[in-house]
């Protein structure tokens, strides 16, 4: 009788402590959604999707995912991806236009925990310019520090 007593008490603490980490990683992710539909437009017409909490190298926390929302003319512009890093790192929306992709594959390298292979598949590239490549390292290096 005592083993089924302690294996429910330990079965207890592990569902709750799941749960927690579950209902943290809601608040973060809601925390994360009002930065970054305040830096849009219009704030009140964000919709977003494919999010998802995570951790940094150095744990900090993550959110990551694709925002859409009206422009000044009460379009909406399509989904974007999008980082929120908690902290003094702040949050992030993916770009539109020629060079979208760079914004937008640093992005998701970022979320994917790949920023390393990004950023040796970019100095080993002849596509990318000098400036980009050291603005791209400076930035990779403060993103995981504090």
């Amino acid at each position: 009788m005592m083993k089924i007593v302690g294996f429910a008490v330990v079965l207890l603490a592990v569902m709750l402590a799941a749960c927690s980490g579950d209902d943290q990683d809601g608040v973060l992710i809601q925390k994360a959604q009002a930065e970054i539909a305040g830096q849009l437009k219009d704030p009140s017409s964000a919709q977003f999707r494919n999010v998802k909490a995570g951790k940094t190298d150095k744990g900090f926390a993550l959110v990551c995912g694709e925002v859409n929302a009206k422009n000044t003319y009460g379009g909406y512009v399509g989904f974007t991806p999008f980082i929120w890093r908690e902290g003094t790192y702040g949050g992030a929306v993916g770009a539109r236009g020629d060079n979208a992709h760079l914004v937008n594959d640093l992005i998701e390298a970022l979320c994917a925990g790949k920023q390393q292979a990004y950023l040796e598949q970019v100095m080993v590239s002849g596509s990318y310019s000098e400036r980009y490549r050291k603005l791209l390292k400076e930035h990779l290096q403060s993103f995981d520090a504090k």
